[in-house]
């Protein structure tokens, strides 16, 4: 059960409490919990930091506009002390593990950003120890005491006295005839006589300080305050993107510690990752699949902005259903919509393709499970809508012709299906096959996927879009609008003036054997192609995800140069002219997941899939700058630089980000921009 071992509270009402809660990432087990409310007693917030550690949280200190929490984790058979950092929305910015036989009880601040730690230690296996630390904000261990007053001891409350007057801490110790009290004084440096403390006795910490994050600030018996260089400290290099950095020769360097980062999931995730979606603290929720003896299991993730586990949501579908997809769509008041399709095996249904929507709440409840699918149709995409609820996408398999098509299905919060319109096709041999939807603007969709034929021996397949309206359903259609250029679309993007972007994959004719391509088209809003853009020879799949940065555009897509999959990420600029593209592996094989890439206001795009190495499929996640980079290192200088400050204004100039300089532009040549215009040596000029 949940327990609350801390409790702090801010000037301005705020009242946080820390301890511990049971967590499926540690078997059940507990790990340690943060719970926040408000000044009248509402809760406005609650979080797990580190789901899949075991341990506990026993003190709290407000930190500024942060909280600074300490306990234990355990630690190879032992228990280890646990500090972490939170920000004032709950965020993990930070964690540390100290010593291991050491146990956090309580936290004090003693200066602005810096703080003692108090408990008991428990060094090699032997009794324990009072114990007192003295911390910066970053965790850093400046000091360390152990106080041996009997067999078994440990401090419980610790309590700051006047600038220079010191700590009084209070606890408990074995006797012979059994628990007693203890106190303790000391000075501001944990010194517990004048003799030990000498030069330091009366000396406030404040004086001993110096500000240079790469040095220990103590304060020695003989000499007093005492600073030196120390190479095991971490620092904040103050570069926009690493949280965390290391000391080098005195000097903070940056470290891939930061919002930056591509990794495998390990055991925790032993699936891929399917089809994310965004939320509005940086942090992302994302689907998968797993078969189990019992049958299918549907999985929810929840992952804060630097890709901690926040909370696994299982679902066990019926013994005779089958997953056939999963899609998440996540809306502003906190709702999650999960949209999954099941193949129910004959004969137990004559229904054998359904589409059924799942709801939770931020926390990874269930509030609302659709107990009447939507039949005859598979499950594609879920996108929320402004006003509230879903719209979703997915292949309607009626055997009844004047049925099949692409269904469009909208829902409420709660998963309650308000609306559903199915796009039909009377053309025999002809049928739809449904990719990603878009909300547009109020009550209106573009829907892309591809149209496959099939007369006599010959087969093909070409992209499709569709522009539709809540009550009027189709407007416009677009098919095979570039000659010779067959595949289909799986992604789509909101472009400027109502406009958008669909990507897919290209292929010069079915069954041609040739490579499939990245193809990537932009439209009008009145569905007329602006441009139509192939890139590259070297991929077996084309798009996964596309996403808007500034006026430039991010896809992704994977394939596989050398034989190993890998997934690529391609800039474009507004007129579809290549920018940068980038490769990434962890394993053997590499995949982005389903068609969205996660566009972020802070200028960055998170990517989820999967990594397989040596027969096992395992999670993965990508956080990746503007420019695609994914190490704060390799970003350098484009870290913190957002896609749209780094446009020039200048259509006849590709606009990139350079690590060691920040934006630069290439010139172009010879490409359209505007009406009877081309650009000639970086200037648009009239033909």
């Amino acid at each position: 059960a949940d327990g609350g071992r801390a409790v702090a509270t801010r000037e301005d009402g705020a009242i946080v409490v820390a301890g511990l809660a049971p967590s499926s990432g540690v078997g059940g087990k507990a790990t340690a919990a943060v719970w926040a409310l408000d000044a009248k007693g509402a809760s406005t917030w609650s979080t797990r930091p580190a789901p899949s550690t075991e341990g506990r949280l026993e003190a709290l200190v407000s930190a500024g506009s942060d909280w600074l929490a300490g306990g234990w984790q355990a630690k190879a058979g032992d228990q280890a002390g646990w500090l972490m950092r939170l920000d004032s929305s709950g965020k993990l910015r930070w964690q540390r593990v100290l010593a291991s036989g050491v146990v956090i009880r309580d936290l004090i601040t003693t200066e602005a950003d810096r703080f003692v730690a108090g408990g008991a230690s428990n060094p090699a296996g032997s009794n324990a120890d009072h114990w007192l630390g003295g911390l910066d904000g970053l965790g850093n261990l400046h000091w360390s005491r152990g106080f041996d007053a009997g067999p078994d001891d440990g401090l419980s409350t610790l309590l700051p006295l006047p600038a220079g007057g010191g700590l009084l801490a209070a606890g408990s110790r074995a006797t012979d005839s059994g628990t007693e009290a203890a106190l303790l004084r000391t000075d501001d440096w944990g010194h517990a006589s004048y003799q030990e403390a000498g030069d330091c006795y009366g000396k406030p910490m404040a004086e001993c300080v110096d500000d240079l994050a790469c040095t220990t600030d103590t304060c020695a018996a003989v000499g007093g305050c005492a600073n030196k260089s120390a190479q095991a400290l971490v620092c904040d290099p103050a570069d926009g993107c690493t949280f965390v950095g290391a000391c080098e020769g005195g000097t903070c360097k940056a470290t891939d510690n930061g919002r930056l980062f591509h990794r495998a999931l390990g055991d925790d995730v032993p699936f891929g990752l399917q089809d994310p979606a965004a939320l509005d603290d940086g942090g992302l929720v994302a689907g998968g699949t797993t078969l189990t003896a019992e049958g299918k299991v549907i999985h929810v993730l929840r992952f804060d902005d630097q890709g901690t586990l926040l909370w696994h949501q299982q679902a066990l579908m019926k013994p005779h259903f089958a997953a056939s997809g999963v899609s998440l769509a996540a809306n502003g008041d906190g709702s999650i919509a999960v949209l999954y399709g099941v193949v129910v095996d004959e004969p137990v249904a004559a229904n054998k393709w359904q589409q059924q929507v799942l709801v939770l709440d931020g926390s990874g409840k269930v509030v609302a499970h659709d107990d009447d699918p939507i039949r005859w149709s598979t499950a594609s995409d879920i996108q929320p809508l402004a006003a509230g609820g879903f719209v979703a996408i997915g292949g309607n398999t009626s055997p009844d012709p004047d049925e099949s098509g692409i269904l469009l299905t909208k829902v409420d919060a709660q998963g309650k299906v308000l609306s559903k319109d199915a796009y039909q096709t009377t053309q025999s041999n002809n049928w739809f096959g449904p990719g990603a939807v878009l909300p547009l603007s109020a009550g209106k969709y573009v829907l892309v996927g591809n149209r496959k034929y099939k007369q006599s021996k010959k087969e093909g397949m070409f992209p499709v879009f569709i522009i539709a309206h809540d009550g009027g359903w189709m407007s416009v259609q677009g098919l095979d609008t570039v000659a010779g250029q067959q595949g289909w679309f799986s992604s789509v993007a909101v472009a400027s003036d109502d406009g958008f972007i669909a990507a897919g994959t290209s292929f010069p004719f079915w069954g041609s054997g040739a490579p499939y391509t990245l193809m990537v088209r932009r439209y009008e809003a009145n569905g007329d192609i602006a441009w139509a853009k192939v890139f590259g020879q070297l991929y077996e799949q084309g798009a996964r995800g596309v996403a808007m940065r500034g006026g430039n555009f991010v896809v992704s897509s994977y394939g596989t140069p050398g034989g190993s999959a890998v997934t690529i990420l391609t800039g474009i600029d507004p007129t579809g002219d290549l920018i940068w593209q980038r490769k990434y592996a962890l394993g053997k094989q590499n995949s982005p997941a389903g068609n969205k890439l996660l566009d972020l206001g802070d200028g960055g795009l998170w990517l989820a899939g999967s990594v397989s190495a040596g027969g096992m499929t395992q999670g993965m996640l990508m956080r990746a700058d503007a420019w695609g980079h994914v190490s704060c290192i390799e970003a350098g200088k484009c870290a913190p630089i957002a896609a749209q400050a780094c446009d020039d204004g200048n259509a006849c100039t590709a606009d990139a980000c350079a690590a060691a300089e920040g934006c630069n532009s290439v010139t172009l040549d010879g490409i359209v921009c505007g009406v009877d215009k081309v650009c000639k040596l970086g200037v648009c000029a009239a033909l």
